[in-house]
């Protein structure tokens, strides 16, 4: 796609889902209404399974009236919001948002309480701006107080929650803008996850017409109850599903899961794979037309079939 991949004919994306509701990607229509906002190659902070206890109970709501901080890595303060006793950790993005970073990049704050049994731990995360640390503190008694780093790397995640990222063997911007004159003809896909639930995920894919008329199939994944590894599906069937900048591709990934994806593909120009297209769809027509007149044969006709 424009440079060497990991692999000569495969190429993967991986989904990490840290947040608390399912995510829908809509992914390689390039220049099309139908995608999904990728924010590509910024800084990404986050905090993961962050203890909280002292500060919620198993709901989610505030034990005492409590300040919420993000600072940079030298504590210049970045944002601040107060929420009182009784109200939800939910409210807490609202309040910081946006994040407006000393980096000259303003981004989004995302929290997530994690499920039971960890209800009293959450997810964070910052998207694009410089976030150093993370700092609260109860203003009423028994006025505790903790303060965390954020992990930072650079990375692509979805611009309205930065608690979903994209990555893979190369950034999927490289493989987007890769699409302009060329096509990637997907012969099958292997799909690997941390939850049996999202290997039985449905991947649809399809395509956009002249017209603006979309067209979409689904191809769900099978589990067979005797292979080795519970983990992982292998050879996907996806028949008809060729990535260019025409195409759809729609995929769910589920809450604090993570997946990927692995396209095995042949790859081509445009014109070339729609000239291939065409001459398998006329054959297929000429084999339907054969059968049809076998079908409908008279007793006095005689064919001879070659093997």
């Amino acid at each position: 796609m424009g440079r060497n991949l990991a692999l000569p004919d495969s190429f993967f994306l991986q989904f990490t889902n840290n947040s608390s509701s399912d995510q829908t990607f809509n992914l390689f229509n390039l220049g099309g209404s139908i995608q999904t906002p990728i924010t590509s190659q910024q800084n990404l902070s986050t905090i993961n399974s962050y203890d909280i206890s002292a500060f919620i109970d198993n709901s989610g709501n505030l034990l005492a009236d409590t300040t919420f901080e993000v600072l940079d890595s030298s504590f210049a303060l970045l944002s601040t919001t107060s929420l009182l006793t009784g109200q939800n950790i939910s409210l807490v993005a609202s309040g910081l948002n946006p994040i407006v970073g000393t980096n000259g990049f303003t981004g989004t704050f995302q929290l997530a309480t994690l499920p039971s049994p960890n209800q009293k731990s959450v997810n964070i995360s910052v998207g694009s701006a410089n976030a150093g640390n993370f700092r609260l503190f109860q203003t009423s008694a028994p006025f505790a107080t903790q303060i965390t780093t954020f992990q930072q790397n650079i990375a692509s995640f979805v611009t309205t929650n930065p608690l979903v990222s994209l990555g893979g063997t190369i950034p999927y911007q490289e493989i987007e803008n890769s699409e302009t004159g060329n096509a990637y003809k997907v012969m099958g896909m292997d799909v690997y996850s941390d939850s049996s639930n999202q290997l039985l995920q449905e991947i649809q894919y399809g395509t956009r017409d002249a017209n603006g008329n979309k067209y979409l199939i689904g191809s769900t994944p099978t589990i067979d109850p005797y292979q080795p590894s519970r983990a992982s599906i292998q050879s996907v069937d996806t028949q008809g599903f060729t990535i260019d900048s025409e195409t759809l591709f729609s995929y769910i990934v589920e809450s604090f899961t993570f997946v990927r994806l692995t396209f095995n593909y042949v790859r081509a120009q445009v014109s070339v794979m729609k000239e291939f297209d065409q001459a398998f769809v006329q054959q297929l027509t000429m084999e339907s037309d054969k059968l049809k007149r076998i079908l409908n044969l008279e007793d006095s006709e005689r064919y001879i079939l070659f093997q």
